[in-house]
């Protein structure tokens, strides 16, 4: 979806838009699909970049995706929140390390890598 098309969305529209990506980029985690998994990461800073452009209180409408039922949803919410709530983004990635299991276990390891990146001062996707 465009900037152009995302600006005629709504906060909440946004938001469902983030959720619906951060399930596709799980699928594609757990099958291995690295090429549509970086379109979906691509896709998720496009929607992050528009929520924030609307404001504080339309981008921090993510901070409770980070307790959503699809790890995919929780990694990227965590993703884009360490950018403006750095503390907040690290606890997220905490609970997915922390929560390690069956279901996120993709997830879990990945954040365990961004947790990783973020200590040595790294940084892990910078908007555009």
């Amino acid at each position: 979806m465009s900037g152009k098309r995302l600006a005629r969305l709504t906060v909440d529209q946004l938001l469902q838009r983030f959720i619906e990506i951060g399930e596709k980029r799980h699928f594609a985690k757990i099958t291995n699909d690295s090429r549509r998994y970086n379109r979906y990461v691509d896709q998720t800073w496009a929607v992050y970049t528009e929520l924030a452009s609307r404001g504080d209180e339309a981008r921090d409408k993510i901070l409770p995706l980070m307790d959503h039922r699809n790890p995919g949803v929780r990694l990227a919410a965590a993703g884009v929140t360490m950018y403006f709530a750095p503390e907040l983004g690290k606890a997220g990635f905490e609970r997915l390390v922390r929560d390690r299991n069956p279901g996120n276990e993709i997830e879990s390891i990945t954040a365990d890598l961004y947790l990783s990146m973020h200590a040595r001062g790294e940084l892990i996707h910078k908007p555009e």
